[in-house]
């Protein structure tokens, strides 16, 4: 069976001199092996001529005009879907890994890799909605019933206050307290 190849298409947060070198990057390879690349959908003269077209607006839009931002990001716009749609296209016509690679494109990553934990007992930390609440999420153990989470301020010069909350099997929780937390342990109780 062949192998089946995914193209790294999320261009949304390049900058747009990153977008306009991928952009030109993609037009030399896939030009240069044409051989492989015999009939993509956005011709290679007409990439080209966008590249060119957001390069103008890009100039033209650090002298600050609202006008000029709006056309270059309309340009910007176009030149991704030209992007995407050579991206699908690559996607179906290289027979293997090297090919691929010589089309410019990048490979999009086999499997999802999740950040590693805070600590051995907590996923997540992050600021909460309202000012002086965090969120987090525990790690899970098999046979816990419940989860109690310690905390102190971490702060030197604030006074030492500490606090404490129950919490149910649910994984993820918001707690409101003082603003400068740091999450300290959790413990686990379990019926058995």
């Amino acid at each position: 069976m062949a192998e089946v190849l995914k193209a790294l298409l999320g261009f949304s947060k390049f900058s747009p001199g990153e977008l306009r070198d991928f952009a030109f990057g993609t037009y030399q390879r896939m030009k240069d092996n044409s051989s492989l690349y015999t009939r993509p959908p956005v011709p290679m003269e007409q990439l080209l001529a966008q590249i060119e077209t957001v390069s103008a607006w890009t100039a033209a839009a650090l002298d600050g005009g609202r006008a000029a931002f709006a056309e270059r990001d309309k340009q910007l716009k176009e030149l991704r879907r030209m992007l995407v749609q050579n991206g699908h296209y690559v996607e179906n016509c290289a027979p293997d890994r090297v090919a691929f690679l010589l089309s410019g494109y990048q490979l999009a990553p086999e499997g999802r890799t999740q950040a590693p934990p805070v600590n051995e007992a907590i996923r997540n930390l992050d600021w909460g909605e309202n000012s002086g609440s965090f969120r987090f999420r525990f790690m899970a153990v098999e046979e816990a019933d419940s989860y109690e989470l310690r905390w102190a301020v971490s702060c030197r010069t604030a006074r030492l206050a500490n606090g404490k909350q129950n919490l149910s099997r649910r994984r993820r929780h918001t707690s409101r307290s003082a603003a400068s937390l740091q999450a300290r342990s959790i413990s686990f109780k379990s019926a058995r």
